[in-house]
């Protein structure tokens, strides 16, 4: 048994801007090498682990290493273990200044396992030298880099080539080509849809038709408040031109902070966009709540509406993941001939779907779905599975699952809706909508 037991933080960084290579320094691999090292040394408990995928190392801005610092000082770790130190930092004064200062301060052990790094080992006297000397390398490389990529991006500038993250309002990435932009007017295609809906209710003498718009984009309603604003000016205007100036949305989808990778609502934009829309005679409603950590705040900003799907598909996939694990006691004990593979099916239906690519993070762009680690598929295949959830195979894996639990007496069903139902109920008390249809 081991002297002492270190209570120990996994922490990984990746950055192309610093010139990482993806392959070799993926979060996946530097994981893989970490767990290694943990499992050849049983004096490490791996407490938790910390991650900043696409966090340049040259500043300590990053949220993995602050949350790693919140918790280091309320005691919870006392040991950091790294690939190597450019995953720690690239900044040579203030990885010393950790490395020499903080971290002994502090009582933490640092190790950097490919550098043969242990602060608490043998060799830490003559690291001295060595290892501020490999801190110096690594901040030269990361400005070396820096100085290259400007210079490329310079050069692609010059060339007319668009070098931005996401293109502006107005205009999209060519699919063939990422560095040139075609024309992309959401505000035409929308009122092109409401022209075509309006012609054929007044034709018909049918009711009036309370509208929603927004696009349909992963990251959630209109990307930001310089292109809130153009397509608002936008819509306004084709619709007086198509003598549709009687006609306006009751719902704008806006983004308001949140998408499929945050939980945090932003209060300060939702109230600037619902100050935007109220004199227009329209309610704010928010893209991607799933999972928010705040909807109580959502009414208080004046939110008219909030998007939960994903939330609730994944709640339906975790009950049939709960009901497939005592599926599996059922089989051990021989109480069931055949399993129904549930999880299985719904992981290769999602794959096959193709849905899950639009949720890669950038440094999962390219990847075959089978690269990617388990805590990502699964991820992926919880969120896709509202789109495969009536596909014959999951149809009959579902009810094979439920037939097996039915004959010892579970009911099954059950069991799924009460896990939707109880994430439901957060909202339903968030929202103030308990007993609405009372005071209707």
């Amino acid at each position: 048994m081991p002297d002492r037991i270190w209570n120990a933080a996994e922490y990984t960084r990746l950055s192309r801007d610093d010139g990482d290579k993806a392959e070799s320094n993926s979060i996946t691999s530097q994981k893989e090498i970490i767990r290694d090292y943990v499992r050849r040394h049983p004096e490490f408990v791996i407490v938790k682990e910390y991650a900043d995928d696409g966090y340049s190392g040259v500043n300590f801005e990053r949220p993995g290493f602050k949350q790693m610092m919140e918790d280091i000082k309320a005691k919870k770790i006392d040991c950091v273990i790294c690939k190597d130190l450019s995953r720690f930092a690239r900044n040579y004064i203030d990885a010393g200044r950790y490395l020499e200062k903080i971290f002994p301060f502090m009582g933490v052990r640092f190790i950097a396992i490919n550098d043969n790094y242990d602060s608490c080992g043998e060799k830490a006297q003559s690291d001295a030298l060595i290892v501020p000397f490999k801190n110096l390398i690594n901040d030269a490389y990361c400005r070396d880099i820096s100085v290259k990529i400007r210079s490329q991006l310079d050069i692609k500038r010059k060339m007319g080539d668009f070098i931005g993250a996401f293109a502006p309002y107005g205009y999209r990435k060519d699919e063939a080509n990422r560095n040139r932009l075609v024309v992309d007017e959401e505000a035409a295609r929308t009122v092109e849809l409401i022209r075509h809906c309006e012609t054929f209710r007044r034709a018909k003498g049918l009711p009036e038709i309370s509208y929603e718009v927004g696009t349909e984009e992963v990251h959630g309603g209109l990307a930001d408040e310089r292109t809130f604003d153009t397509f608002i000016a936008e819509l306004k205007a084709r619709l007086a031109r198509e003598g549709l100036s009687d006609i306006w949305p009751c719902f704008i989808v806006g983004k308001v902070g949140t998408d499929l990778h945050t939980t945090l609502f932003d209060t300060e934009v939702a109230r600037s966009l619902t100050a935007k829309v109220r004199p227009l005679g329209s309610y704010i409603k928010g893209h991607y709540t799933d999972g928010v950590s705040n909807p109580q705040d959502y009414p208080l900003c004046g939110m008219g509406a909030a998007n939960v799907g994903p939330e609730f598909t994944m709640s339906e996939y975790d009950g049939l993941a709960e009901l497939e694990r005592t599926e599996q006691k059922l089989l051990a004990e021989g109480r069931i001939a055949m399993r129904s593979r549930i999880t299985e099916t719904l992981e290769r239906l999602v794959e096959a779907s193709g849905r899950w690519k639009k949720w890669l993070l950038p440094a999962e762009e390219g990847s075959a779905f089978g690269a990617l680690s388990a805590e990502r598929r699964t991820w992926l295949v919880k969120t896709g599975c509202r789109y495969i959830w009536q596909e014959p195979e999951a149809l009959v894996a579902r009810q094979r699952l439920y037939d097996n639990l039915r004959r010892v007496g579970m009911d099954p069903e059950e069991v799924v809706l009460g896990r939707i139902e109880h994430d439901m109920d957060k909202y339903f008390y968030a929202f103030n909508l308990v007993d609405l249809n009372n005071l209707l």
